[in-house]
């Protein structure tokens, strides 16, 4: 008898807690936005060639290589 008290104790907490939590975030839907038609399109309709010369890309820099410790004192640098 004590074990079913328990048993339906532990459901009824679970269910509850459940109800609870699935309230708090029913209410907390997000909104879908329309769509910004107005914007120009990513992708064209016909390809189109792009001159690599007048492109300017900013890249960043090359990493540098890796400095071991030479001692036990030295600190490791990557």
């Amino acid at each position: 008898a004590d074990l079913g008290l328990q048993i339906a104790l532990a459901l009824t907490l679970s269910v509850s807690g459940m109800a609870v939590a699935s309230y708090a975030v029913r209410n907390d839907k997000t909104k879908i936005s329309a769509i910004n038609v107005s914007r120009p399109s990513l992708w064209t309709a016909v390809p189109v060639r792009v001159d690599l010369t007048t492109q300017t890309y900013l890249r960043a820099d090359a990493p540098a290589g890796l400095e071991l410790a030479g001692a036990a004192d030295d600190l490791c640098r990557d």
